[in-house]
């Protein structure tokens, strides 16, 4: 387990932003499974306060990518797209006291639905807020992204299989190694096949990363992730997540309103259908690989996060699975929509 612990100071965080006094106790919520966020009340108002994860922060690339989904972020509301970015103060957007960086957003009064509970309207929606993003012109920012790692890298599962004897999740991790390691060739040549379309997106839409007020209008926040992306790939990884159902199932009706609205925006599905569907695996294997060196103490500030990563290996290793049994039905229900370019 690395040194780096969270250094949590927001008496001294609101001050230094001019916030004044905290109010009350600042209140951890629900903000994703990377970093910790609070709702933070002060003299002058009250905010939605992202502490970031100090492992991640040691990341050589981190920083820069941080600032570069800011960027998108308010290029996107700029834009008309219903984005929450980050507070700026001194003319900065990241924030650090005593070692500890942080975000800081307004206090948005919305909630997120529960994944496995949404209603048919809101798929139409989300297919239409990605079909703004994807035709927003963004490309002088597309220069400027740099993924930080190496182009169809190949993981060492088999390492982390030896690392791995002793944690209650080995025996699961064992039986799928094999699978891991050619799902990574077929996920890699995918990738290959797409990069000559990409744009620049959020890439993590699904249901946590989307508040609904109380009209039941759309605030999409946590743009952490934006870079670019397939467009096709981020199609199906937004059908998928706003289509789930409680038995690991996807139903059909919600996932083809996502592509539906996607293409009334005029946007179009112009890329082959089974690489994108295999390079959709690219995210869930990357957590994986994550969720395991926190597992194992490699990238973990306390306990907390070691127990989360072993709770996440498990979980991921089951989607990665669910995944691959369902392309074949999806590509079907792909195939089959109005959206495939003539």
């Amino acid at each position: 387990m690395g040194n780096d612990q969270y250094r949590l100071d927001f008496k001294a965080l609101s001050y230094a932003l001019g916030f004044g006094e905290l109010l009350t106790e600042p209140e951890r919520i629900c903000g994703g499974l990377l970093h910790r966020m609070y709702r933070v009340e002060t003299a002058s108002a009250t905010y939605a306060v992202k502490a970031l994860n100090p492992q991640v922060m040691k990341r050589k690339p981190a920083m820069g990518h941080y600032l570069f989904s800011e960027k998108v972020t308010k290029l996107c509301l700029e834009n008309g797209i219903k984005a929450l970015p980050a507070l700026v103060v001194a003319e900065k957007a990241m924030h650090e006291i005593g070692g500890q960086h942080y975000m800081v957003f307004d206090w948005f009064e919305g909630r997120a639905v529960n994944e496995l509970n949404i209603d048919h309207r809101r798929c139409l929606v989300m297919g239409e807020e990605l079909a703004k993003i994807h035709l927003l012109d963004m490309g002088d920012l597309a220069s400027e992204y740099d993924s930080g790692k190496d182009d169809f890298c190949e993981s060492d599962w088999a390492a982390y299989a030896l690392k791995s004897g002793g944690h209650s999740w080995h025996q699961a991790y064992l039986e799928q190694v094999e699978v891991l390691k050619l799902l990574q060739k077929r996920v890699n040549q995918a990738q290959k096949n797409l990069e000559k379309n990409q744009v620049v997106s959020h890439r993590d839409l699904d249901p946590k990363n989307v508040l609904w007020d109380k009209c039941q209008n759309p605030m999409l926040i946590d743009w952490e992730a934006a870079g670019l992306v397939n467009p096709t790939v981020e199609l199906i990884e937004v059908a998928l997540s706003w289509s789930m159902t409680e038995d690991d199932g996807f139903i059909k009706e919600n996932f083809q309103a996502v592509l539906e609205a996607y293409g009334r925006c005029g946007a179009k599905i112009k890329d082959d259908i089974e690489d994108a569907l295999y390079a959709a695996c690219d995210g869930k294997l990357g957590w994986l690989e994550y969720s395991l060196r926190r597992a194992l103490g490699i990238e973990a500030s306390d306990k907390d996060e070691m127990e989360l990563g072993a709770s996440e290996v498990v979980s991921t290793l089951k989607s990665i699975v669910n995944h691959m049994k369902w392309i074949p039905t999806l590509k079907g229900w792909i195939s089959k929509s109005v959206l495939r370019a003539k």
